[in-house]
């Protein structure tokens, strides 16, 4: 089975030098994330392609979606599930891997399935640079279009949550209107649950800044 993950890894054009702490690290995440070392290794061969990563950040964020999963409601497997599908989407917005990880875990972790998780991901990513009726939200939130769409650029994790600390000072009864007039209806039920959890999520944040296993 190794050899044909190392075989697998060649193919995907992993450097001959990588090789064997490739497939060493598929091996040792199917075991922690109770999966197998093909399914490991085919996330791994994803996240090097989406990501842009070498396989020292790869392991890096294997370390930390299972520091994750050991802490929190969400398992290993859906976590590394919703990094894959929202794939280069959330870099080029400016959310890191780990930051996509620190998202699904908290979604998941309150009952959003892990597709719904993913849909929302990919909605915040590519949306916070607003458009502007989306601008004419942020200013009712008292938040500046041009300085949140710089800001996803250098601070990800403080403009998200800038953002929906904003919106969690509305209103109940406005809240989910003001999300969907932002996101859209289909995101609205992976978005929401974020607002009741904001100290869930400024902890998994956390967890993935510190996360070295």
């Amino acid at each position: 089975d190794l050899a044909a993950i190392t075989a697998s890894a060649g193919t995907a054009g992993i450097a001959a030098e990588e090789l064997t702490t490739f497939t060493e690290t598929a091996a040792k995440m199917g075991v922690a994330f109770d999966t197998t070392a093909e399914q490991a290794g085919d996330w791994m061969a994803k996240w090097r392609t989406s990501f842009t990563m070498s396989q020292e950040e790869v392991t890096a964020l294997a370390d930390q979606i299972n520091y994750l999963s050991n802490n929190s409601a969400s398992t290993a497997s859906e976590i590394s599930t919703i990094v894959t599908a929202v794939g280069p989407l959330g870099d080029v917005a400016g959310i890191s891997a780990a930051q996509i990880a620190a998202l699904g875990s908290t979604m998941v972790g309150v009952g959003v399935q892990q597709d719904v998780a993913a849909t929302g991901i990919r909605k915040l990513a590519t949306t916070m640079a607003a458009t502007k009726a989306q601008a004419t939200v942020l200013q009712q939130l008292g938040l500046d279009a041009t300085e949140m769409a710089q800001r996803m650029q250098t601070d990800a994790e403080g403009a998200i949550l800038t953002f929906l600390e904003a919106v969690s000072k509305l209103p109940e009864a406005e809240q989910a209107a003001a999300l969907k007039n932002y996101f859209g209806q289909e995101s609205v039920g992976a978005i929401a649950p974020l607002l009741t959890n904001l100290d869930v999520l400024r902890e998994r944040f956390e967890m993935v800044a510190d996360a070295q296993l």
